[in-house]
C-alpha cells in the first residue's frame, strides 16, 4: 500500500566500494556513481531505523549492514549493484558499534555497546561470544583485524574518557577478556576511533572538542600480544589537536593526514604532526555524521541530508612581491594580461611584470601626491587616476607589456573628485561636491560629457558602487541607500532608503532582470522594476558567517571577516577559501579566469599575491543540502502533475523545492528572526500564490510566490513583514497556525498565537497586512485553527489549544466574531486535525498529546438565523499509536495518522446506525526522526504524503478499492 518516493534525512554512514558510494540514509542504502555523480539505486533495508554501519568484505562482494540492534547481510552484484539478501534480517540483543569480516570472509565479528564481541558464520550462527572484563557502556569501537580471529583486537571507546585495548581470543580464568592497554588523554566521552596499521596510528575524538593521534611504536607486537607481554606494547600520544567549536563526532586516518568532523559542521584536515592544512564547511551548520575517502576526495554525510564531495589538497600558491623601487605601494590592481599596476605613496605609477618579476616606472604625478583614486575598467584594459583638482588620467595597457597615457581631462570647475566608477569600458561616472555626479563617455580619443545627476542631500553624498540596467543607473551610497536614476533625468526616479545600514552599500550587480545589492551589514538584497520603473526590493538574505560583503564573482561571494579575505559558495554559503589580507579597507583586487584565480593585496606596506584554482576548493553535492535542523511545517503544492515542497523550520529558513525529474532546492530564504512554525498558501491563479509564513517572535511574513511552467524558476518576493517590538515586561508570542478567509471579496488572515489569542488581519491588494481585531480562545496556547465552509455561506472558525478544547466561532461578513460552542475532545493538547464536510455534517479527525486519535461528527443547524453546533457522536482509539500524534488525513473511507513513534497508519472507518467503527488496514515505519507533521494532497486518485521532522519522506499510497479515494 505504501511506496516511498523520496527520502531526505541524516546521512549516518558512508562506504566507498567499486567507485560507488554506499550511503546509509535513514533505513535505506543509496548507491551513487562516484564518476557520474548520480544516484544509481536506493534500497530499503530497515523500515523506521537509521543505518549506522556498512562494512564490505575484502573482495567487495558482500555487505554487512547494521542499524542499532538490527543487522542484515547482502551479496553485491559488481555490474548492476543489486543487493541480494543473504538470509533474513536479524534483531540482536545489543546495540552494534562495529563489524568486520574475518577468516577469508567466511565469518564476521560484531562489537556491542556493552563491550562484548561475537563471531558469526555467514549463516548467521554465533560461534563465539566474549565479554571484556571492563563491563561498561561504550560510545564507539573499532576492530583491528588481520583476517584471523586469533589476532583480532578491539579498541573500545568508553564513557569514562578511556580507550580500552583488548583481545577476544585472550580469555582469563573468570571467562572474561582482560584489558591489555588503557589509553588516557581525553576528558570526555570517546565518540569515534579509527586505526591505520600501515602507519601505526590510532585516532580518537571526543566531546572535549579534541582529537588525539596515537603512535604505536612497535605495531608488530599487536599480533602476539597477551596479558603477560602487554606492557611491551608502546602507544604514545603523537599529537592532540583542537580545531572544532563543538563536539567532534568522526575521525579518519589517511596516509599523510587525518580528518576530523564534528557537530559544528566543520571537516578539518590535519597533518600527522598536528598542523591544520584545510578546514571545510560542509553542511550548513548541521553536524557531520559520516566521512569516507577515495583517492584525493573526502566524502561527508550530514544532518542536512547532503552527501558532499570535497578535495583534500586543493593547490594554491601564496607569495610576497618584492617592494617597489622608491616607496611603499598605496593602490594595486590586476590588468587583463595578469600583470599588476601600482600607485605608490609618492604618487608614482608602476607596472609589474609577473613573469619577469620586475617593476617598470611608468610616470610620476606630483599633483596626485596628497590625494588620488585608482580604478580599473571591467575589461581590465584601461586604468583611471583621479585627484583633488578634478584631474583624470587614463592609461591603457599595450601589447608590448607596458602602460601608455592615452587621455588627460579636467572636470568642470576643477573640484575634488570624491569617487570614480567605471560603468563599462568606455563610460564612467565621477562624483563631485554637493552630490553632483557627472556621466562621461570616451569616443574617438576624447572624453565627452553626457549629463549630470544629483544625489539626494546627505552627510556624504557620493556613490560607493554602480550598476547599469538598460537606460537605468543604479547607485549605492555611503549611507546605505540605493538610488534609481534614468539617463536623461537629473534626479532619481526613486530611492530605496536604508537598503543597508549606515556602513554603506558595498556592491551592485545585475543578474538577468534582477538588481542585487551587497552591504557591510551582511545582507544580499534583490530588486526588480515595477511597471512605473520604480526599484522595489523583492528578496533579501542574511549571510551569517561574514558581515562585510564585497561582490559576487562567478557564483562566489567575496567578503571580509575581520582581517581575513573570505570566498564563500553563494548557494550554500560555505567557506571555500580564507586568507589574512589585513582587512577590506586596504587595497586589493581579484581576477578570475578559466584556469586560475589571482588575489593581490597590500598588507604591512608589502604587496602579496595568492594564485589558486577555485574549482578545486568547490565542494560538490551529490544530494541537495536541505534544512540543517528540524522542519516544523511543510506544504505540498501540486502544479501540472508535479510537486513543489514549501518548508520552514528551526533554522529560520524558508525553503522552496521541486520534484520535477529530481529533488532540487529552488529557493532558500533566511528572513525570519526565529523559527518558522506554520505555512499558509492561497492560490490566486495557476502558478500564482499568496504565501504566508509565521513563527517565533510573533512574526508574520507575506510573500508573492510565482511558479513557472517548467519548474526551473520560482519567484518568491517578500511583500510585508509584520513584527511587533516587545516591551521589557512583555512575554514573547509565537504564531502557531494560520488560516485565510474570504469575507466581502477581501482576504482575511487569522493567526492563532501562543498567548491564547487569535489575531485578525486584512490582506490588502498589494499584499500588505493590516491588523483589524483579535478574539480570545482561552489562557492556553492555541495549537491549530481550522476553517469550515458550509452550505448557505456559513463560515466557521475552529480553534484548538493545549487544553484539549475545540471552539467554534461564527465568522460573519460584518466582522463580528461570535463563539458558538466549545467541546473538550482531548485530555491535553490537540496537535493535528483533518476534516471533510458533507451538507451540514462536519467529520473531524483529531490527534493529541494524549496519544489518542478521535473521529467526531458535528452537526451544524441554523435556528433563528443563528448556526448551532452539536456533537452527534465520536469514537476514540488510544491504541493506534504509542506516542504523541503529529499528523492526520481524513476522507470519506479512510484516515491516515502519523506519530512520534515513527509510524504511518491507514485505518478504514465506517458510520452505520449512529455508530462509528475503525479497522486498521496497514502501517509503515518511516525513518524521519522527531516527526513534526504530515501533509497530503490527492494526485491522479492517489494520496501523496509528506512526513517531515529531521528531514522528510515523500510517500505514495494506492488503496485497492473499487471506490475512488475521494
Amino acid at each position: 500500500m505504501f511506496r516511498s518516493m523520496y527520502l531526505h534525512t541524516d546521512v549516518t554512514c558512508l562506504e566507498i566500494l567499486h567507485n560507488q558510494i554506499f550511503a546509509g540514509v535513514g533505513g535505506s542504502i543509496c548507491i551513487y556513481d562516484l564518476v557520474k555523480r548520480q544516484l544509481i539505486k536506493r534500497k530499503i533495508v530497515f523500515e523506521g531505523k537509521q543505518i549506522l554501519g556498512i562494512r564490505a568484505n575484502s573482495q567487495g562482494s558482500k555487505l554487512m549492514v547494521y542499524a542499532g540492534k538490527h543487522i542484515a547481510l547482502f551479496n553485491v552484484d559488481s555490474q548492476t549493484f543489486e543487493l541480494e539478501p543473504l538470509g533474513n534480517r536479524y534483531i540482536l540483543s545489543d546495540w552494534i558499534l562495529d563489524g568486520k569480516w574475518i577468516e577469508e570472509d567466511k565469518k564476521f565479528v560484531t562489537v556491542f555497546m556493552h563491550n562484548k564481541a561475537t563471531v558469526w558464520n555467514d549463516n548467521f550462527i554465533s560461534e563465539k561470544s566474549v565479554k571484556c572484563e571492563e563491563r561498561c557502556i561504550l560510545y564507539s569501537a573499532y576492530i583491528i583485524s588481520k583476517e584471523n580471529y586469533e589476532q583480532l583486537i578491539v579498541l573500545s571507546g568508553t564513557v569514562f574518557s578511556e580507550i580500552l585495548l583488548w583481545k577476544p581470543s585472550c580469555i582469563g580464568k573468570n571467562g572474561l577478556s582482560p584489558v591489555l592497554k588503557r589509553l588516557k588523554q581525553h576528558k570526555g566521552v570517546i565518540f569515534s576511533i579509527n586505526c591505520n596499521l600501515e602507519n601505526g596510528l590510532i585516532c580518537s575524538v571526543s566531546d572535549d572538542r579534541s582529537a588525539v593521534l596515537w603512535k604505536i611504536s612497535n605495531p608488530e607486537r599487536l599480533d602476539n600480544i597477551t596479558p603477560t607481554n602487554c606492557t611491551e606494547l608502546d602507544i604514545i600520544v603523537k599529537c592532540q589537536v583542537y580545531g572544532h567549536q563543538s563536539r567532534v563526532f568522526k575521525c579518519l586516518i589517511l596516509n599523510d593526514e587525518f580528518i576530523t568532523a564534528g557537530e559544528d559542521s566543520l571537516l578539518v584536515v590535519w597533518t600527522h604532526q598536528g598542523f591544520q592544512s584545510r578546514k571545510i564547511d560542509a553542511h550548513q551548520g548541521g553536524p557531520v555524521w559520516s566521512i569516507a575517502s577515495h583517492e584525493d576526495l573526502v566524502v561527508t554525510g550530514g544532518n542536512d541530508g547532503a552527501i558532499v564531495l570535497s578535495k583534500l589538497k586543493p593547490q594554491f600558491l601564496s607569495q610576497i612581491i618584492r617592494k617597489t623601487p622608491t616607496s611603499h605601494p598605496k593602490f594595486v590592481a590586476i590588468l587583463q594580461s595578469g600583470n599588476l599596476i601600482c600607485m605608490s605613496q609618492k604618487a608614482v605609477l608602476y607596472y609589474y611584470l609577473v613573469e619577469g618579476d620586475c617593476w617598470k616606472e611608468i610616470s610620476s604625478h606630483p599633483d596626485l601626491l596628497n590625494y588620488n583614486i585608482l580604478k580599473i575598467t571591467p575589461c581590465r584594459k584601461l586604468v583611471a587616476l583621479a585627484g583633488i583638482q578634478g584631474q583624470i588620467y587614463i592609461y591603457k595597457e599595450t601589447k608590448d607589456q607596458n602602460l601608455k597615457l592615452i587621455l588627460e581631462y579636467f572636470v568642470e570647475n576643477r573640484t575634488r573628485i570624491f569617487s570614480f566608477h567605471w560603468i563599462d569600458c568606455k563610460t564612467f561616472l565621477v562624483s563631485q561636491q554637493a552630490g553632483i555626479l557627472g556621466l562621461y563617455f570616451i569616443h574617438e580619443g576624447f572624453i565627452h560629457f553626457i549629463q549630470n545627476f544629483i544625489l539626494p542631500h546627505s552627510k556624504e553624498p557620493w556613490p560607493t558602487c554602480i550598476a547599469q540596467w538598460k537606460n537605468h543607473l543604479i547607485l549605492g551610497d555611503r549611507n546605505g541607500h540605493v538610488h534609481n536614476f534614468k539617463i536623461g533625468i537629473t534626479h532619481p526616479l526613486n530611492t530605496v532608503r536604508r537598503a543597508h545600514t549606515v556602513l554603506g552599500v558595498s556592491d551592485l550587480c545585475v543578474q538577468e532582470n534582477t538588481i542585487i545589492s551587497l552591504g557591510r551589514d551582511g545582507l544580499i538584497k534583490r530588486y526588480q522594476f515595477s511597471n512605473q520603473n520604480s526599484l522595489i526590493c523583492v528578496e533579501h538574505t542574511k549571510i551569517g558567517k561574514v558581515s562585510w560583503l564585497i561582490s559576487i564573482y562567478n557564483n562566489h561571494l567575496l567578503s571580509f571577516l575581520g582581517h581575513n579575505f573570505v570566498i564563500l559558495d553563494l548557494k550554500y554559503q560555505r567557506t571555500l577559501f580564507e586568507t589574512c589580507t589585513g582587512g577590506g579597507h586596504r587595497s586589493w583586487d581579484l581576477q578570475a579566469t578559466s584556469t586560475k584565480t589571482t588575489l593581490v593585496y597590500i598588507r604591512r606596506n608589502t604587496m602579496s599575491t595568492v594564485n589558486l584554482k577555485l574549482d578545486d576548493f568547490n565542494s560538490v553535492n551529490l544530494t541537495e543540502s536541505f534544512h540543517a535542523r528540524e522542519i516544523n511545517c511543510a506544504k505540498i503544492v501540486s502544479f501540472k502533475n508535479n510537486f513543489i515542497l514549501i518548508s520552514g523550520g528551526e533554522d529560520t529558513v524558508l525553503s522552496i523545492s521541486s520534484f520535477h525529474d529530481s529533488f532540487k532546492v529552488l529557493k532558500s530564504l533566511k528572513v525570519h528572526l526565529s523559527s518558522i512554525r506554520t505555512i499558509c498558501i492561497h492560490s490566486r491563479s495557476d502558478g500564482d500564490y499568496i504565501l504566508l509564513t509565521a513563527g517565533g517572535r510573533g512574526q508574520i511574513i507575506c510573500w508573492h510566490l510565482i511558479i513557472d511552467n517548467f519548474y526551473t524558476v520560482v519567484s518568491c518576493s517578500e511583500k510585508y513583514n509584520f513584527y511587533k517590538n516587545l516591551n521589557v515586561n512583555e512575554a514573547e508570542t509565537r504564531i502557531m497556525d494560520l488560516s485565510i478567509f474570504e469575507l466581502n471579496n477581501q482576504l482575511h488572515l487569522f493567526a492563532g498565537c501562543s498567548d491564547g489569542f487569535i489575531k485578525i488581519f486584512l490582506i490588502t491588494k498589494d499584499l500588505k497586512l493590516q491588523y483589524i481585531d483579535h478574539i480570545c480562545h482561552s489562557r492556553h496556547s492555541i495549537t491549530k485553527i481550522a476553517k469550515f465552509s458550509l452550505p448557505k455561506s456559513i463560515e466557521l472558525l475552529g480553534s484548538m489549544a493545549t487544553d484539549g478544547e475545540l471552539k467554534f466561532w461564527l465568522i460573519s461578513p460584518d466582522k463580528l466574531f461570535r463563539e458558538l460552542a466549545t467541546f473538550r475532545i482531548h485530555q491535553s493538547g490537540i496537535t493535528c486535525y483533518s476534516m471533510f464536510i458533507i451538507d451540514n455534517k462536519i467529520w473531524f479527525l483529531s490527534g493529541g498529546d494524549d496519544n489518542c486519535v478521535i473521529l467526531t461528527l458535528f452537526l451544524v443547524n441554523v435556528i433563528n438565523n443563528v448556526p448551532t453546533v452539536n456533537r452527534e457522536c465520536y469514537l476514540e482509539d488510544p491504541g493506534i499509536h504509542c506516542a504523541q500524534i503529529t499528523g492526520a488525513f481524513l476522507n470519506n473511507k479512510y484516515f491516515i495518522t502519523s506519530a512520534i513513534d515513527q509510524k504511518l497508519v491507514v485505518t478504514k472507518w465506517k458510520y452505520s446506525e449512529g455508530q462509528l467503527q475503525f479497522l486498521a488496514m496497514d502501517r509503515y515505519h518511516f525513518s524521519i526522526a522527531d516527526p513534526q507533521g504530515l501533509d497530503t494532497i490527492i494526485c491522479q486518485n492517489q494520496i501523496i504524503l509528506c512526513v517531515y521532522g529531521i528531514g522528510f519522506e515523500l510517500l505514495k499510497i494506492s488503496i485497492n478499492d473499487s471506490d475512488e479515494v475521494l
